[in-house]
């Protein structure tokens, strides 16, 4: 938000401030992330393993869990620059190599598996670690891609510039950002902690299930780019028109075209994901009985997401048409499986003659 905005009035110094507090938060967090998951590890995996099945099975699955998170927790740090790189290109107007980064990274995983899973080309067959290793080579090779390509364009982007000659960011962005950020930050908190019980209820009811949960969290994770894609466009393109001072119709109207067409592009793939539900359990090499879950349980979370999105619609309209503001910024959650929550917050700019006491949110 703040990024978007800073690059929309010209103000490189307050982008090269916004991008210098991603790394710098991030890479607390995947360092004390890292930390939690090398002490915790054994307890975490295990809430995940407390339904039906075979005691040789429930510690075949343990070991397996505890190879790939040894390796992935490697690939965090990188991951974690990478998205701060990522996000700032994007919200300078720059989301051609982002996506080409993630291209390289999903090729690079896809090429890796087939060798290092299954052993092909003279490899040895490692399995899960194999898995591990190539995902985390591929967060390595996107991170190469967008670092370089910045660094290498640094006099299009000059907040690049000095980026880490300082760890310097002024008190006051770094308080706004806080306190703007926060209720996001226990978005995210929420939402995370109750995908993690949902998981873990999923977990007492067998192998069998956890299987087909993993099977539809795979189709839905390709289909969802659309609704995380269109999430970031608004938020970025609202953020630079506010940060250069648009009009207030201008702004209005730029916003309620991009949440239609947000909607619209969320109904197709919708549509697309309905119509391969059935068939892409089939490329698993499992049970009918798994297959069968993994459909039942995407076509409900669809389901729900569907009726949530028309929701959202009527009431993203209504919402808009009684919201009187001189600006305003909307940041949209993607759907998720029908249990993630989507937040349509609507943050008014007071007028000048409001002298900021009037400040409002609306919050859908």
């Amino acid at each position: 938000i703040f990024t978007a905005q800073y690059f929309g009035m010209g103000d490189i110094e307050g982008v090269r401030y916004t991008f210098r507090f991603k790394l710098i938060a991030n890479t607390i967090l995947s360092m004390i992330s890292i930390g939690l998951m090398l002490l915790l590890a054994v307890p975490l995996v295990s809430l995940y393993l407390k339904g039906e099945g075979a005691p040789e099975e429930i510690a075949a699955t343990m070991d397996y869990a505890m190879q790939y998170l040894r390796v992935m927790l490697i690939g965090l740090l990188p991951f974690a620059i990478s998205n701060a790189y990522a996000g700032t290109l994007r919200e300078s107007g720059q989301t051609v190599v982002p996506m080409l980064a993630g291209i390289a990274a999903m090729l690079t995983n896809l090429c890796l598996n087939y060798v290092l899973i299954l052993g092909h080309f003279g490899a040895p067959a490692m399995g899960v670690r194999g898995a591990a290793i190539a995902t985390v080579i591929s967060r390595f090779v996107e991170l190469a891609v967008n670092v370089i390509w910045l660094h290498c364009n640094a006099s299009r982007f000059p907040y690049v510039k000095g980026l880490y000659r300082s760890c310097y960011v002024p008190g006051a962005l770094l308080r706004k950002i806080v306190i703007k950020g926060m209720p996001l930050m226990l978005n995210e908190l929420f939402w995370s902690s109750g995908v993690t019980v949902m998981n873990t209820c999923y977990s007492f009811r067998g192998l069998r299930v956890i299987a087909a949960v993993n099977i539809n969290n795979a189709i839905w994770n390709v289909f969802s780019v659309c609704f995380i894609t269109m999430g970031s466009t608004v938020g970025i393109i609202m953020g630079q028109m506010l940060g250069a001072h648009a009009s207030k119709e201008e702004v209005r109207d730029t916003n309620r075209k991009l949440v239609f067409f947000s909607i619209a592009v969320s109904l197709v793939f919708g549509g697309l994901l309905a119509s391969v539900s059935g068939l892409f359990p089939k490329i698993y090499n499992t049970t009918d009985d798994v297959r069968r879950l993994a459909v039942a349980v995407g076509r409900e979370a669809l389901d729900e997401t569907s009726a949530e999105v028309r929701n959202d619609q009527r009431q993203v309209a209504s919402g808009l048409d009684r919201v009187k503001m001189r600006g305003f910024a909307v940041l949209r959650r993607p759907p998720g499986r029908g249990l993630r929550s989507r937040t349509l917050a609507i943050t008014a700019t007071p007028s000048k003659k409001s002298n900021g006491k009037n400040r409002k949110k609306l919050h859908i």
